[in-house]
């Protein structure tokens, strides 16, 4: 096969060149310079063990009043919440496996601020 024995469409070619050229500017809105009173940040965390250390040292999940987590993969509340503990917050843990077998999927859990509690 050659290149020869491809075509492509004329409307294809014209919207990667459209594309191509458009410049994207990508934004996050971080939660540290955001003016909200409650900040909440939800993330699909696909292993809370694999990224808590990362996790742990952001300043920007830092400036969150509520962390929710989902597909965190963690076993037994009573070692997830010793292990993966972040100061100045309380950690709930939801739909956790009891077995290891079932570790490759699932699970929830929410930190929530100590001061957002003072607040309430």
């Amino acid at each position: 096969m050659t290149q020869d024995d491809f075509r492509v469409d004329k409307d294809v070619l014209l919207e990667h060149d459209r594309l191509s050229k458009k410049q994207f500017t990508f934004r996050l809105r971080f939660p540290l310079h955001s003016t909200a009173d409650t900040k909440i940040l939800f993330h699909n965390v696909q292993s809370l063990a694999a990224h808590f250390t990362d996790m742990s040292h952001c300043v920007f999940y830092q400036g969150c009043d509520l962390l929710i987590f989902c597909e965190t993969f963690l076993l037994r509340e009573s070692e997830s919440s010793t292990v993966f503990n972040l100061p100045d917050y309380d950690m709930k843990l939801f739909n956790y496996r009891e077995e290891s077998s079932w570790r490759s999927h699932g699970g929830r859990c929410i930190y929530i601020k100590n001061s957002l509690t003072d607040r309430m």
